[in-house]
């Protein structure tokens, strides 16, 4: 006898639910008709872990990097319990206030780029002591750390000869793609 023989929902909707499944005996209870019933579901959700931890280490590894069973455990409770239509609306947002900074600081960005080698500040990261620049070069600084962050978060900038301020891209460098990727898979599946 298969699963889809003795569950009468989607065994599917069972999947992070396997510590409760496993150490509340009353939970247990009130979800099984059977022990076997039960029995069933176990024997369904053993058999798709390891399909996920390999498909997961496998898209790692391609990466150079394999997660750890713990990380990947905490990666897919963060995927189960995450509020994907509250995350778009924030991810949105953030998107959304780095375009209209980036266009109200934009003079400040070009007075950075134009003049911040000859003042001693190779980049934006290597200033020793913000606190103490004058307010033109203050805000010129958190100019040019808006766009630095735009392109870490995968939002279009005005930098070098582009400018496609908050445009946002699939750039597998930024450090959103693998957020903005989930937040695709789980609103095209229509779940959020």
């Amino acid at each position: 006898m298969s699963l889809s023989d003795s569950w009468s929902g989607d065994p599917d909707e069972l999947h992070g639910s396997e510590e409760i499944l496993l150490n509340n005996e009353v939970f247990c209870d009130e979800t099984f008709a059977t022990k076997h019933e039960a029995f069933a579901t176990g024997l369904h959700l053993g058999a798709q872990r390891p399909l996920q931890d390999e498909r997961i280490h496998q898209a790692a590894g391609a990466r150079g990097s394999r997660p750890s069973t713990a990380q990947i455990d905490a990666v897919l409770e963060i995927f189960a319990t995450t509020a994907w239509g509250d995350t778009e609306g924030a991810v949105a947002n953030i998107d959304s206030a780095l375009g209209i900074v980036m266009v109200a600081t934009r003079a400040d960005f070009r007075f950075w780029e134009a003049n911040a080698d000859d003042a001693g500040m190779p980049d934006e990261f290597s200033v020793p002591d913000p606190a103490s620049l004058s307010p033109e070069w203050r805000i010129a600084l958190v100019a040019r750390l808006l766009r630095s962050t735009a392109m870490a978060w995968g939002v279009g900038t005005d930098f070098g000869l582009k400018d496609d301020i908050g445009r946002v891209t699939m750039d597998e460098d930024a450090a959103s793609t693998p957020l903005r990727k989930l937040l695709a898979a789980e609103l095209l599946r229509g779940d959020s």
